[in-house]
């Protein structure tokens, strides 16, 4: 071989064979004889062939849905299958109707699959999906899908999974996926809704109608925490029968207001779901927004299944009426690293509300947090943990000052405030599993409002070597006539401190009271020595 020069970049045989060359192995290597020619019998071998030189087949819009042929002189060419044969049925379903064109029980497969839904796979586009779906349909997650930008639903949209259905969460806005039906209008002018009502009157074109749903809001001010904040009066209505400027709504009125405005929108009615999602995306520190909202919902049913990556301001969010669903919810923080406000990994306002599951690695795992709108008759079925490291002062779950009549059952494990309550008015029957913390924290908080009708019973508190309260009692507010709060029939182990006393707010000559009896077990002290007043 001549070895390249200044005239020539390469490696000249003169003519001469090259022999024992080595089968090539990286792109750019020689090849020999045997591999091109052992190469070409194999593909020649797979091959339709003709002796003859013939034209290349037409490009695929030409070829859909029809069959190969060949012409007078031998050119390929491609006609429609006939009528009625194999090869037509076979073609026709294959077509994206094909299943239209089956029949079963009076109907088509078609017919049967849009009444499933509308399946969603992996690669396919689920916004799209979500966004375009009508009132009643139901979309189909199947295996892991990928969700990139965030969705708006309008609409009553069911959503479901199966093949171990996950939505995986990446995208760069705040929140995920928000059921949110458009404003139709606001109502400026005043409303009275007098206490125990299912009706009111409104004025001339009002312009509501059956279905709609009436988010209320008012200036009366029921309470003020101890940071000025104020929780102003307020509720959920919907319409169930409009005569005149009489309008009917469920539920009844809580207590009772003049509106200062009445948001307008339809009700997303009769929705049940099956839904997992997932924040893939890797936390920043910075709090994002929710990972599934759905507001103005009525007879809502169903599973969820939430893991955020502690970014997450809120996990599931749910408003309306008669909503009873399941849940476990886990990594709400508002900012990877912290714990912040809110980082509720459930968030629920309305009424006549039923939540079961469970969960951790949250702010407050369920909370009822509003401050403009009123709820009421909601219970929390949970089983639940306070994670390590979450801050002492704050509790697994709770409902703030603007909640009447709210139950906490289940159980909550962890250190600090267990169960935190600003309404005075929680039922709370729960098995504690507590850690010590000598005597600073308790098992139940109670702030804000005066307990005047709450009752913590058929409790059992446990941890052998765990020093802590067994209710946290703050006078923080004014007192209200006829306050009570009734613990009963408890059962405690370990050294339980059965009361702390506090006046955060320093009220001046505090009074407490409370019904204590038919408590058994263990216990260290009836209250703590430097009850104040």
């Amino acid at each position: 071989l001549r070895k390249p020069s200044s005239i020539a970049n390469w490696y000249d045989a003169l003519n001469n064979y090259i022999r024992n060359l080595r089968d090539p192995r990286d792109p750019q290597d020689a090849a020999t004889k045997n591999y091109v020619d052992t190469l070409a019998s194999g593909n020649l071998s797979r091959t339709l062939r003709v002796p003859e030189p013939i034209p290349q087949l037409p490009d695929a819009a030409t070829r859909a849905n029809k069959m190969p042929a060949f012409d007078s002189a031998g050119n390929p060419i491609v006609v429609l299958p006939p009528s009625g044969s194999a090869s037509d049925v076979l073609i026709e379903l294959a077509k994206p109707t094909g299943s239209t064109l089956i029949g079963h029980k009076g109907h088509t497969v078609g017919q049967y699959l849009d009444g499933v839904g509308k399946m969603v796979f992996p690669g396919d586009d689920l916004k799209a999906a979500l966004e375009s779906a009508n009132n009643g349909d139901t979309v189909i997650v199947s295996g892991d899908v990928t969700l990139n930008q965030s969705v708006i639903v309008q609409n009553a949209v069911q959503l479901k999974r199966v093949n171990g259905g996950r939505i995986l969460w990446n995208g760069p806005g705040i929140n995920c996926i928000r059921y949110n039906p458009p404003t139709k209008k606001i109502i400026t002018t005043p409303v009275q809704f007098l206490q125990g009502y299912n009706s009111a009157t409104f004025p001339d074109g009002h312009g509501l109608v059956v279905g709609d749903c009436l988010e209320a809001h008012s200036t009366s001010v029921r309470f003020t925490d101890l940071s000025g904040r104020n929780y102003t009066r307020g509720q959920f209505f919907f319409v169930e029968s409009v005569s005149g400027n009489t309008v009917v709504f469920t539920p009844g009125v809580i207590e009772g207001f003049t509106s200062s405005e009445i948001i307008v929108t339809n009700s997303l009615r009769g929705m049940d779901f099956d839904v997992e999602i997932v924040t893939t995306k890797a936390p920043t520190g910075t709090a994002t927004g929710v990972l599934l909202d759905i507001r103005c919902a009525r007879d809502l049913t169903g599973k969820f299944r939430i893991k955020g990556n502690e970014d997450e301001q809120y996990g599931l969010a749910v408003t309306g009426h008669n909503n009873h669903f399941d849940v476990d919810v886990w990594g709400i923080t508002s900012g990877y690293g912290q714990v912040s406000v809110p980082g509720y990994g459930v968030n629920v306002v309305g009424t006549d509300m039923r939540i079961t599951g469970s969960g951790g690695r949250c702010r407050h795992v369920y909370e009822i947090p509003s401050g403009n709108v009123l709820s009421a008759n909601i219970e929390f079925d949970m089983h639940v943990v306070k994670s390590a490291n979450t801050p002492l002062f704050l509790y697994a779950a709770g409902a703030h000052a603007n909640a009447v009549g709210w139950k906490a059952r289940g159980s909550v494990s962890g250190s600090g405030y267990l169960i935190g309550d600003r309404t005075g008015t929680a039922d709370i029957s729960m098995d504690f599993f507590r850690v010590d913390d000598g005597y600073e924290y308790a098992d139940v908080y109670f702030g804000d409002i005066h307990p005047y009708a709450a009752k913590v019973h058929n409790c059992r508190a446990f941890g052998d070597n765990a020093r802590k309260n067994f209710v946290y009692y703050d006078c923080s507010s004014t007192i209200k006539n006829g306050a009570t709060l009734a613990i009963e029939n408890n059962i405690f182990r370990g050294p339980v401190r059965i009361l702390q006393f506090k006046n955060n707010a320093s009220v001046t000559n505090p009074t407490y009271t409370a019904i204590i009896r038919n408590n058994t077990g263990q216990a260290v002290a009836f209250t703590n020595r430097d009850m104040p007043g």
